[in-house]
């Protein structure tokens, strides 16, 4: 005789796979699992050629500078990386540059501009600078409504397990409008 499993049964079955999930989620996600943070450094890739077009190799010193404006004078740059000597393979390189102080600078500028030195010559034009994955991301954080953090994993002698989850403020639509969220 096959036995069916009553209503009451079904809920609780769901209820408490439910709960595991909740768990296991929060459980990787206190430990720092499931949090990915966007990285220190910004990976470039290019292709260097001297002046008949014919493609460069062998070690060459690298430099990059961000403006703030594609006109600004030589030198009134808004940051600059260190020297890079890195190889280069039939004009292709490929260096990882990046900051703390970069990483503000995305904040607060929306038009970048990148202009790269080689063996201290400095190329033109500079290249304006556009969006990558991760800034596809952080729109997404742009777009919440609390900001809230996990607080702690309790269980009580009877097997329930609580969430603590401490609200730290409701983003409001003027936040978002000047972006200040936290």
């Amino acid at each position: 005789m096959v036995k069916f499993i009553s209503r009451t049964e079904r809920i609780f079955i769901v209820k408490f796979l439910f709960i595991v999930f909740i768990c296991f989620i929060s459980y990787f996600v206190s430990k720092g699992m499931l949090y990915c943070s966007v990285p220190d450094k910004m990976n470039l890739q290019g292709r260097l050629t001297d002046a008949n077009g014919n493609n460069k190799t062998g070690i060459h010193t690298l430099k990059f500078y961000i403006y703030n404006n594609v006109n600004n004078p030589v030198g009134q740059y808004i940051w600059e990386s260190e020297s890079i000597s890195t190889e280069v393979t039939d004009g292709i390189f490929q260096v990882e540059i990046g900051d703390a102080n970069l990483k503000e600078i995305f904040k607060t500028y929306t038009d970048l501009w990148l202009e790269i030195e080689v063996d201290s010559e400095i190329l033109a034009p500079r290249q304006k600078l556009s969006s990558s994955g991760y800034a596809y991301k952080s729109e997404l954080a742009d777009k919440a409504q609390l900001a809230f953090e996990l607080s702690g994993v309790k269980s009580t002698p009877n097997g329930i397990i609580l969430l603590e989850l401490t609200i730290i403020r409701k983003i409001t639509r003027s936040d978002i409008k000047k972006k200040q969220y936290i």
